[in-house]
């Protein structure tokens, strides 16, 4: 199997009485002559794996019945490309890392209320960009700045809201600032499902820093 991932389109008919097939070798002998000339079928993972209008990652077609696109549909992040999520999460928990360094240095020289307004504007600002990134590096690399400036932000909340109740309830501060990540993180299922595209629900993600 060769590592381009290039399929072949055959006609509906041809395709509908062959895709109950249950591995990839039979496939190709229910499609035919055509399909054991072509040189460049593979399986993605050497697994069945059969998508009806995958031709390849130069004039890809996904047959999603959907308008709305994903990061992987828009750029294409399939059959050997898998390897660039990986990385952008990587990146991103690298960011994290980062702006937890800015956050303490930051925080202590300007206060946590500058803190809070400055890197969440500037986070907000960042994710409008990354909504209209035409690119899969611009994507990786908003992604990332966006993670390591939000972290600045909450981590300068954090330390407010806990310095601000005092040390008798710190520990309630600090559970109610993760609470609301977990809130937060919850609802972003129902957003999603208003808003599935992948650039209008980063636009929705920006607009609550810039309405924080």
């Amino acid at each position: 199997m060769s590592s381009g991932c290039g399929h072949c389109v055959f006609d509906p008919i041809s395709i509908d009485s062959c895709d109950h097939r249950e591995d990839f070798s039979t496939l190709q002998d229910c499609l035919g002559e055509p399909a054991q000339e072509i040189a460049n079928w593979t399986t993605c993972n050497d697994e069945f794996n059969f998508d009806r209008s995958l031709r390849n990652r130069t004039n890809l077609v996904f047959d999603k019945g959907e308008p709305w696109e994903t990061a992987v549909t828009q750029f294409k992040l399939i059959c050997g490309d898998e390897w660039f999520d990986s990385l952008s999460t990587a990146l991103g928990l690298l960011s994290l890392m980062l702006g937890a360094y800015i956050a303490g240095i930051y925080t202590d020289r300007f206060g946590r209320k500058h803190a809070i307004m400055v890197w969440n504007s500037i986070t907000a600002v960042c994710l409008t960009i990354h909504a209209f990134m035409p690119n899969q590096y611009g994507f990786l690399a908003m992604r990332v700045l966006g993670n390591g400036f939000g972290h600045v932000s909450y981590l300068a909340q954090k330390a407010y809201s806990m310095e601000m109740l005092g040390p008798k309830r710190r520990a309630i501060s600090g559970a109610l600032a993760s609470a609301y990540f977990s809130i937060g993180y919850m609802s972003s299922s129902a957003v999603a499902y208003f808003l599935p595209d992948w650039r209008g629900f980063t636009l929705a993600y920006a607009g609550i820093g810039i309405n924080y």
